[in-house]
């Protein structure tokens, strides 16, 4: 792979590509990977916005086959002392293959807000609040598919401690608060709320057991998390807690028995431990 970095007073522009060897057998074709990173910080702490462009083609004329264009805009800043907030809207273009191997077109999106509000104390208390919002295919039996296939989902890393959710026909919502007792550690209590974008696709993340047409219902479910992280630098972080997952009628709804009108699907208890390595 390569990267081309380029400084200038206006604006910062950044150019890469990786061919990366990804296969099961050693007849499969290399994945192409490829970006541009276009931003700005002169208008301004309270408006820095960046347009980003990736590439990806993985080659295959199989049942995995993708080739996808990903255009997104995204600002931060933070106009008043204490708040910040950094937005993002993308659309995605291209052609996918289903099971069958047959092509499909794409065009999907997807829309982030995060703003969070810190208190001078100190503690370093601060309170987030975050909307995901991604297409999903209502329709899987047409040509056209709008699923969102993010390609980096450590974008919205802060959006999913638990891991349980793939960023597509998805509607996130979370609250969150924060402590920071010391510098290298700190402690965070958060509520989230998922549903479908839409009740005929599925499920993120939650295979169903029973086939499901279409969902009675939005709702995936509700989880509470208190967790307690500890970084190293700027490489290191690591993450350990206790989170509960209460499902709503669209996940209980996708391991039920056809012909069942009570659901019986019970909270879930984990306990994790998570490590994040930035390079």
């Amino acid at each position: 792979g390569m990267r081309i970095n380029y400084g200038h007073d206006m604006f910062k522009l950044d150019l890469f590509y990786a061919m990366v060897q990804e296969r099961v057998a050693t007849s499969d074709p290399d994945v192409d990977l490829g970006g541009l990173v276009l931003g700005t910080s002169k208008l301004g702490p309270s408006f820095t916005p960046e347009l980003q462009v990736y590439y990806l083609n993985n080659g295959s004329t199989g049942p995995t086959g993708k080739q996808l264009t990903t255009l997104s805009f995204r600002a931060s800043g933070s106009p008043l002392k204490g708040l910040a907030y950094d937005a993002e809207a993308a659309i995605q273009m291209g052609t996918v293959r289903n099971l069958a191997g047959e092509a499909k077109d794409r065009f999907a999106t997807a829309y982030r807000v995060h703003v969070e509000y810190g208190v001078e104390h100190e503690v370093k208390p601060k309170f987030h609040i975050d909307i995901y919002a991604a297409s999903g295919d209502g329709n899987p039996t047409d040509d056209r598919d709008v699923n969102f296939d993010p390609m980096f989902p450590d974008t919205y890393y802060h959006l999913d401690p638990m891991g349980i959710l793939r960023l597509s026909n998805l509607v996130l919502a979370s609250l969150r608060a924060e402590l920071q007792p010391v510098s290298y550690m700190s402690i965070q209590l958060g509520f989230h709320s998922a549903f479908l974008a839409s009740t005929r696709g599925g499920i993120p993340g939650i295979g169903p057991q029973y086939p499901v047409d279409e969902y009675s219902s939005r709702s995936i479910g509700n989880e509470l998390h208190l967790s307690t992280t500890y970084t190293r630098g700027k490489a290191l972080e690591l993450r350990a807690g206790y989170a509960l997952f209460m499902p709503g009628d669209a996940a209980k709804e996708a391991v039920t028995p056809p012909n069942t009108t009570e659901f019986t699907t019970s909270p879930a208890h984990w306990a994790y431990v998570q490590s994040h390595v930035k390079f």
